[in-house]
């Protein structure tokens, strides 16, 4: 080895060039991250296939118009709604000065309507998403360098950048890419809290554990920062200041975030009690039923949402990389593990819904677990590992890669858009449209009634349909409607759409337009996400 100019020369040089080539790895993958982010900012306009999304328009709104800080609205936090608020006040004055109305700004904002040129406000909101996957895809490295080694780091972020829920998840202006951006921190400084304490690691996870709780209410996250302490020093830990400082911490950001909480506490534990009965989500020593426990929850939510997020390779084999974490260091592998286990158990688990968005908080753990495990198979001298960790590696990118060519889940929502397409073409303007398909039109163009909620749906009767008369039904059907696990909440909603298809409204109402899956990816969709299995959009005119 010999050193000519300042530049080695013999057998660190391809040493050296690999550690260039390197230090593009996290650059390209965060801009791959973007891309697949920002490519499908469209997505449902304008007919949005749910809710959330304009449950934080209208409130930040309603603050706009008002200056009433109450966002009465509480089904999950109010920073997400408050942040908003500061993100859409620049953007309704350059509005405001680009239209030339004529009218003072105080005016514009109390007069103003999303559904008549405000369908910028979406997407700014859709483009905070993306920056907050983006960020997430960022921690994530982190995360998996912090706790494994560089290169479980760029697999994890890989995963991650890829991962199809996600991507979906960071195209739509709703609280989850936020939440998780926050969750990762927490987890980030628990993991510090374990290694370095330090009063200024409390500090961080308690600040952005009370970002996470005023985003959505997840308490039991508070488990990280205790498993920490434990961790760290025993039973002491839980009589150390650095555990009350996060705990002192998390509340008055809570608070700050989200004052009405207390400030309205009757609204907002009303709305926080719907919101757990609608989703199904009690504890189990509240409503336990031994003989549809394990079948139709637990193992229901392990088998068929989990795999889903990006594949079951990688899934799998988080569970040899936390017994592997375990192994080197057994403290560390407990305190990751004490969140998911807990929250699945109490939580997740007993969960009727099988609702994507949540399972985003185990994302991270099965995500840096498999990563973990494929980094130290890839790293192995013996060749059948290695060829192992190579298999898992492409077969999971090719599953979630493969989302942008092959529709997947994404089939579904591509009916909603291409059944939307048709309403325009098609339905004569100011037509009154019944609607359990779109949750709200972002049009004035028909009359539009709802169905939004599952509540909603279930107080519904024919005496209301026969007042309200309308010339069309946009009607969703799937395989949910007729789950016994939502018998109660649909009831009403399905004698609807029996009547249509051969009872007594079958007479009145003709079926025009059915839009649905093409069959393979259907059931391919079926497979990853249960309950859209059998999913149709109806279209009926009035005979």
């Amino acid at each position: 080895m010999s050193l000519r100019g300042g530049v080695y020369r013999g057998k660190e040089k391809p040493q050296d060039m690999k550690n260039e080539q390197e230090k593009y790895f996290l650059p390209a993958i965060l801009l791959l991250a973007l891309g697949l982010r920002l490519h499908f900012l469209g997505f449902l306009y304008p007919y949005f296939e749910f809710n959330d999304e304009v449950d934080l328009v209208r409130p930040a709104l309603h603050i706009l118009r008002t200056g009433d800080l109450n966002p009465h609205f509480f089904s999950y936090g109010s920073f997400p709604i408050y942040w908003s608020t500061l993100l859409f006040l620049p953007a309704l004055f350059v509005y405001w000065l680009v239209s030339g109305t004529g009218i003072s700004f105080h005016l514009f904002l109390a007069s103003f309507d999303y559904q008549q040129g405000g369908m910028f406000l979406f997407y700014l909101g859709r483009l905070t998403s993306v920056l907050f996957g983006v960020g997430s895809v960022y921690l994530v490295y982190r995360l998996g360098k912090e706790l494994l080694d560089r290169r479980a780091g760029w697999l994890a972020a890989l995963f991650l950048a890829v991962c199809p829920f996600h991507i979906y998840f960071s195209q739509l202006y709703k609280v989850d890419a936020s939440f998780l951006f926050w969750f990762l921190l927490v987890i980030f400084f628990s993991v510090r809290i374990y290694r370095e304490g330090g009063w200024k690691n409390y500090l961080g996870a308690g600040l952005f554990l009370g970002l996470v709780l005023s985003t959505r209410y997840n308490f039991v996250a508070f488990i990280l920062i205790l498993s920490a302490a434990l961790a760290r020093e025993g039973w002491r830990g839980v009589i150390r200041p650095g555990l009350w400082i996060s705990a002192y911490t998390t509340g008055m950001v809570f608070l700050f975030t989200c004052p009405y909480a207390v400030l309205d506490f009757p609204n907002f534990f009303e709305q926080l009690r719907v919101q757990m009965t609608v989703n199904q989500q009690a504890l189990t020593f509240f409503r336990t039923d031994p003989g549809r426990l394990f079948y139709q929850h637990y193992l229901y939510q392990l088998i068929f949402l989990f795999p889903a997020f990006f594949g079951p390779a990688v899934y799998l084999c988080s569970f040899p990389g936390f017994w592997e974490l375990g192994k080197k260091d057994r403290r560390l592998g407990l305190l990751l593990v004490s969140y998911p286990l807990i929250f699945f158990v109490f939580f997740s688990g007993y969960s009727e819904l099988v609702m994507p968005q949540y399972q985003i908080p185990f994302l991270p753990f099965a995500i840096l677990g498999g990563s973990g495990w494929i980094a130290s198979a890839l790293a192995r001298k013996e060749k059948v590992m290695k060829g192992l960790g190579w298999l898992v590696l492409s077969f999971s990118l090719v599953f979630s890669l493969s989302d942008l060519v092959v529709p997947h889940f994404k089939e579904i929502y591509y009916v909603y858009q291409e059944s939307g397409k048709w309403v325009d073409r098609n339905i004569p303007k100011e037509s009154k449209v019944l609607s359990y398909t779109w949750a709200y039109p972002m049009t004035n163009k028909f009359g539009f009634v709802h169905l939004t909620r599952i509540y909603q749906a279930s107080k519904f009767s024919f005496s209301e349909f026969e007042n309200l008369d309308p010339d069309y039904l946009v009607l969703s059907d799937t395989g949910v409607l007729k789950s016994p696990r939502f018998t109660r909440e649909y009831r009403e909603y399905r004698k609807l759409l029996d009547g249509l298809t051969g009872g007594e409204l079958k007479s009145r109402y003709r079926l025009v337009q059915t839009f649905a899956p093409r069959p393979f990816w259907e059931w391919l969709a079926g497979m990853i996400y249960p309950d859209l299995e059998g999913f149709r959009i109806c279209i009926y005119q009035k005979s």
